[in-house]
């Protein structure tokens, strides 16, 4: 049942050493589409001292998610959780991380904007938002990979009052960008 996706792989590493620059010593960490769960493994592996929570709409993703997390038998990394941002309630209350890597460049923009308010409700104080993809940073980007102007992102996140608090270069035309909580 485990799915694999090169796309996935091929950034894996840098997102993997790029989030260590946003993420926090400790705490709870909502994967939002968690796909393959290829890079999930990685990152639980990589931070320990987070419990990392997947999320997918999909059934086929979170079959795939729970393949590889019974495979690894790590305690940190919990069952897939069915979570499709535009509904509520969502299935988690507080946490201190929510994470959506190449969710926003390919959803509908309803779901973007639910991810955001969706996300500003559970966070913890302080809490933080991360958002990665194919962003036209640093005047990178990659067309085919269906852009996301910054801006759009910067906008959503203010409107549901989270702040601005990074932006990190992943790989070419790859961009991480951090919002906090209050």
């Amino acid at each position: 049942m485990k799915r694999f996706s090169p796309s996935a792989e091929a950034i894996c590493s840098a997102l993997v050493e790029a989030l260590g620059f946003a993420l926090p010593g400790e705490g709870r960490v909502l994967e939002v589409g968690s796909g393959t769960g290829q890079h999930l493994v990685a990152l639980a592996r990589r931070y320990p001292r987070l419990v990392w929570i997947p999320s997918d709409a999909d059934a086929d993703a979170r079959a795939s998610i729970e393949a590889r997390r019974s495979e690894t038998g790590m305690e940190n990394l919990l069952p897939a959780l069915r979570l499709d941002t535009r509904y509520e309630p969502w299935p988690i209350d507080k946490v201190d991380v929510v994470l959506a890597v190449r969710v926003v460049d390919g959803a509908p923009w309803e779901a973007c904007e639910a991810l955001f308010a969706g996300a500003a409700r559970r966070l913890s104080p302080g809490g933080r938002l991360l958002v990665c993809g194919p962003y036209a940073a640093n005047g990178a980007s990659i067309p085919e990979w269906g852009v996301t102007e910054p801006g759009l992102l910067h906008a959503l996140a203010t409107g549901v009052g989270l702040v601005a608090a990074g932006e990190y270069s992943v790989a070419p035309g790859l961009a991480l960008f951090e919002y906090r909580a209050p």
